[in-house]
Protein backbone atom coordinates (compact mmCIF):
# COMPACT_ATOMS: atom_id res chain seq x y z
CA UNK A 1 0.00 0.00 0.00
CA UNK A 2 1.25 3.25 -0.52
CA UNK A 3 1.78 5.82 2.04
CA UNK A 4 -0.89 8.13 0.52
CA UNK A 5 -3.06 5.52 1.12
CA UNK A 6 -2.60 4.53 4.83
CA UNK A 7 -3.40 8.97 4.78
CA UNK A 8 -6.48 8.78 3.63
CA UNK A 9 -7.84 5.56 5.21
CA UNK A 10 -6.41 7.33 8.48
CA UNK A 11 -7.88 10.79 7.46
CA UNK A 12 -10.48 12.00 10.40
CA UNK A 13 -9.37 9.59 12.63
CA UNK A 14 -8.26 11.12 16.36
CA UNK A 15 -4.26 10.47 16.64
CA UNK A 16 -5.36 8.87 20.25
CA UNK A 17 -7.60 6.23 18.20
CA UNK A 18 -5.75 2.81 18.02
CA UNK A 19 -5.81 0.84 14.88
CA UNK A 20 -3.66 -2.68 13.92
CA UNK A 21 -2.08 -2.84 11.15
CA UNK A 22 1.53 -4.88 10.18
CA UNK A 23 3.80 -2.74 8.22
CA UNK A 24 7.21 -3.50 6.78
CA UNK A 25 9.12 -1.25 4.49
CA UNK A 26 12.29 -1.48 2.15
CA UNK A 27 14.64 -0.36 5.24
CA UNK A 28 12.89 -2.84 7.67
CA UNK A 29 13.96 -5.35 5.13
CA UNK A 30 17.47 -4.60 4.79
CA UNK A 31 17.85 -4.74 8.77
CA UNK A 32 16.48 -8.50 8.27
CA UNK A 33 18.87 -9.58 5.70
CA UNK A 34 21.63 -7.82 7.93
CA UNK A 35 20.92 -9.17 11.04
CA UNK A 36 19.78 -12.29 10.35
CA UNK A 37 19.88 -13.51 6.93
CA UNK A 38 23.67 -12.68 5.41
CA UNK A 39 24.98 -16.05 6.99
CA UNK A 40 22.38 -18.11 5.51
CA UNK A 41 22.89 -16.56 1.90
CA UNK A 42 26.96 -15.98 1.90
CA UNK A 43 28.92 -13.56 3.60
CA UNK A 44 27.73 -10.95 1.19
CA UNK A 45 27.89 -7.25 2.22
CA UNK A 46 25.28 -6.36 -0.10
CA UNK A 47 22.07 -5.82 2.21
CA UNK A 48 20.38 -2.94 0.08
CA UNK A 49 17.35 -4.82 -1.40
CA UNK A 50 17.41 -2.75 -5.76
CA UNK A 51 13.92 -1.73 -6.10
CA UNK A 52 12.48 -4.73 -8.30
CA UNK A 53 13.44 -6.86 -5.44
CA UNK A 54 11.22 -4.46 -2.87
CA UNK A 55 8.15 -4.63 -5.19
CA UNK A 56 8.78 -8.34 -5.56
CA UNK A 57 8.83 -9.13 -2.01
CA UNK A 58 6.21 -6.55 -1.56
CA UNK A 59 3.84 -7.95 -4.48
CA UNK A 60 4.09 -11.60 -2.97
CA UNK A 61 3.25 -10.29 0.26
CA UNK A 62 0.02 -7.98 -1.02
CA UNK A 63 -0.95 -11.20 -2.72
CA UNK A 64 -0.50 -14.02 0.12
CA UNK A 65 -3.72 -14.99 0.64
CA UNK A 66 -2.75 -17.09 4.14
CA UNK A 67 -1.30 -13.76 5.62
CA UNK A 68 -4.92 -12.06 5.20
CA UNK A 69 -6.87 -15.63 6.53
CA UNK A 70 -4.46 -15.31 9.64
CA UNK A 71 -4.80 -11.66 10.36
CA UNK A 72 -9.12 -12.38 9.85
CA UNK A 73 -9.23 -15.36 11.52
CA UNK A 74 -6.69 -13.74 14.58
CA UNK A 75 -8.98 -10.59 14.52
CA UNK A 76 -12.37 -12.93 14.59
CA UNK A 77 -10.66 -15.01 17.50
CA UNK A 78 -10.29 -11.72 19.79
CA UNK A 79 -13.09 -10.30 19.21
CA UNK A 80 -14.80 -13.50 20.16
CA UNK A 81 -13.07 -13.47 23.08
CA UNK A 82 -13.94 -10.25 24.04
CA UNK A 83 -17.58 -11.18 23.65
CA UNK A 84 -17.42 -14.42 25.88
CA UNK A 85 -15.66 -12.40 28.83
CA UNK A 86 -18.60 -10.06 28.06
CA UNK A 87 -21.01 -12.74 28.69
CA UNK A 88 -19.18 -14.06 31.41
CA UNK A 89 -18.96 -10.91 33.03
CA UNK A 90 -15.51 -11.13 32.92
CA UNK A 91 -14.40 -7.51 31.39
CA UNK A 92 -10.73 -7.41 30.13
CA UNK A 93 -9.44 -4.32 32.32
CA UNK A 94 -7.10 -3.62 29.07
CA UNK A 95 -10.21 -3.05 27.20
CA UNK A 96 -11.08 0.67 29.13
Amino acid sequence: MRIGEIRTLIEGKSDTELVFFAMFDKDEAEELIMNNLMEDFGASNEVKLTHEEWVYVYTKMIEDDGIWNEVNESFRYYISNVLEQRKKGNQNDNSK
